[in-house]
């Protein structure tokens, strides 16, 4: 094993939250590219350091796919919830009633709809 793969540091893994692989140089990277890449398959990620400062995050296809989805609601729950709000605004008489109200009262309704959970 070479230096600077001996050399691995993990202090600048803990300045990246959630990062748990092990931590690179970038010369490491560019000197000892199948190494690196091992320790990706094995560890799903790993970080890549510059001068000890993080800079990157190399990581597996699989893992990569896996947070762009975590990131983006599905279609299918986007669409369950725009179809159960035109429900709720199209149920019985709801914006005859909104429009008949006073501020205080469509204040302290539209206060509640705010605090409730959403699905």
């Amino acid at each position: 094993m070479t230096s600077a793969l001996r050399q691995q540091d993990p202090t600048p893994a803990a300045l990246v939250p959630g990062m748990q692989g092990p931590s690179f140089t970038r010369t490491a990277l560019a000197g000892e590219i199948q190494r690196v890449s091992k320790a990706v398959q094995a560890q799903g990620e790993v970080l890549i350091t510059s001068h000890n400062k993080p800079e990157m995050v190399l990581m597996t296809v699989e893992r990569y796919i896996e947070l762009q989805q975590a990131s983006r609601p599905s279609l299918d729950s986007l669409s369950r919830e725009f179809d159960q709000l035109v429900a709720r605004m199209q149920a019985g008489t709801g914006a005859a009633d909104a429009f008949a109200m006073d501020g205080a009262e469509l204040g302290q309704i539209a206060l509640q709809a705010a605090t409730l959970p959403r699905t």
